[in-house]
């Protein structure tokens, strides 16, 4: 696991087929019709600024009208295009001599929003099948080339071992493991009974990470509401705590949008604001994305 964590890092915004949420951080306007399939088009527009973020997790959706699930990924109907994206994200590592790539298969297959692509067993089918196309092709950092696998769940499923073993690929097929969380009780989402705090919500996947090898976590998505006001600062200060004092946590970011009734934009909140400068300041996050 020190290879998947050296060198300098693309590491996965992992959003949707959304360039418009993207532009912002990167600073360029983002002309291709799905981000996904824009994505390596977008390295060679911005030279030499590189920033280090790139959405590998919907590499798949790349063709227009195609009705895709699990069981027609595993079955190797859209291989060609994958393996054509799988390469192009390689060669633009290798172009500009990062060290990384990250490669997010269906984030979040965990949602009930994504049953729709197949039961858990053929997300399993589809995940084997794709990373098996990188490492015939020779991409998987590990055989030579630049891309590390992170699984991507909602955080609670890592609480829940029947869970989180029903989208478990292993340790051979996973370099990372990520998570999406959030305090929502203010807002009323999520069936939270009480204000949550960092270790509430990603203790989890830090202990499911220690018992499979100390596999490097990322928090792939993570905010707070602020209701009452003052609990989105209370939150983000208790999350600088929290990745300091957990070293295997490799990355963390930030979910700054609106989401149904609940608000994590910390936009027009400065103590919200200023907590989350000096986390990105403090001492323990030097060096980090």
């Amino acid at each position: 696991m020190t290879e998947s964590a050296a060198g300098p890092a693309w590491l996965v915004l992992p959003t949707y087929n959304e360039a418009e949420n993207v532009e912002p951080l990167v600073g360029v306007q983002v002309t291709a019709p799905a981000w996904s399939s824009g994505s390596v088009a977008l390295i060679d527009q911005l030279e030499g600024r590189r920033p280090k973020i790139i959405d590998a997790s919907t590499a798949h959706r790349t063709a227009e009208g195609w009705v895709f699930g699990f069981p027609e990924l595993a079955a190797g109907q859209k291989d060609a295009e994958i393996l054509t994206f799988l390469r192009a994200v390689n060669q633009a590592a290798v172009k500009y001599q990062l060290g990384s790539i990250y490669i997010s298969f269906q984030h979040e297959p965990d949602s009930m929003h994504h049953r729709r692509l197949g039961a858990p067993v053929q997300f399993l089918q589809a995940w084997d099948h794709i990373h098996q196309l990188a490492a015939n092709a020779g991409l998987n950092w590990n055989q030579g080339g630049r891309l590390h696998w992170v699984l991507i769940l909602i955080h609670d499923s890592y609480a829940k071992s029947w869970r989180v073993d029903s989208f478990w690929p292993g340790p051979s097929e996973v370099d990372i493991l990520a998570a999406d969380g959030y305090n929502s009780f203010g807002c009323g989402s999520g069936g939270q009974s009480q204000q949550q705090t960092p270790s509430d919500t990603f203790g989890p996947i830090v202990s499911f990470a220690a018992a499979h090898g100390g596999m490097p976590v990322f928090l792939a998505e993570w905010g707070s509401d602020d209701i009452p006001a003052g609990t989105q600062a209370t939150y983000i200060n208790q999350m600088q705590s929290f990745v300091a004092n957990n070293t295997s946590i490799a990355g963390a970011m930030y979910w700054d949008t609106h989401v149904g009734v609940c608000d994590y934009k910390v936009d027009g909140r400065p103590a919200s604001i200023s907590a989350l400068a000096a986390m990105g300041k403090s001492a323990a996050l030097q060096g980090h994305v």
